[in-house]
């Protein structure tokens, strides 16, 4: 379970990324289409730079991104959950991922979230 709720934490930090940008989520589950979106909504709004670093995030995490889409997959259908250390390693991409979005909402003056509904 550990692994789908950190895939969660990155697919919702993701989309709220999105909507601070101005944008509408995709719905969508895949956490690689998401950072894609927020790319092109960096890129559109002149921040090149910073939807460079998403980016190289995207391309660099691909292998994790992609397995973290299928803890989310195999979790919420009720198949067999992944193993310890895959779970380890998709909570360890969540941190790199919530860590750089935390970054890039600071950098680009950004509103932070403040968890209301």
């Amino acid at each position: 379970m550990a692994a789908f709720f950190a895939e969660q934490a990155i697919q919702l930090a993701l989309k709220a990324f999105i909507i601070q940008l101005g944008g509408t989520p995709p719905r969508s589950h895949s956490t690689r289409e998401l950072m894609g979106r927020a790319a092109l909504l960096l890129a559109e709004a002149g921040w090149g730079e910073e939807a460079q670093a998403l980016q190289e995030l995207a391309r660099r995490e691909r292998d994790l991104l992609v397995m973290a889409e299928e803890a989310y997959t195999l979790c919420r259908y009720g198949e067999e959950p992944m193993g310890w250390d895959a779970a380890e390693k998709i909570v360890g991409l969540a941190k790199r991922v919530l860590v750089q979005l935390g970054e890039l909402v600071e950098r680009l003056g950004l509103q932070a979230s403040q968890g209301q509904a």
